[in-house]
């Protein structure tokens, strides 16, 4: 008899890495102390993602990003616009 087995090989799903747009906005806190949340509100329905904020005085930074296009696409968009 034998009592051996064969183990399922693991499979593994490569998906083409992610590509990413980024955008930041300066918000001046001496001038006007809360952002304006419609404005903040617009990026959010144009896809953007806030991932960070930070101040450097009396001003805050916030850094959205988004997916970004595919490697082919941006290319072909680049070449069409030549």
């Amino acid at each position: 008899m034998n009592n051996s087995f064969t183990l399922p090989l693991p499979v593994v799903y490569v998906n083409e890495q992610e590509r990413w747009h980024y955008h930041h906005h300066w918000h001046d806190l001496a001038t006007n102390p809360e952002p304006s949340n419609a404005a903040l509100d617009a990026l959010g329905q144009e896809g953007w993602e806030l991932v960070a904020a930070c101040t450097a005085g009396q001003r805050l930074c916030y850094l959205f990003k988004r997916p970004g296009l595919a490697p082919a696409e941006t290319d072909a968009g680049a070449n069409s616009a030549n």
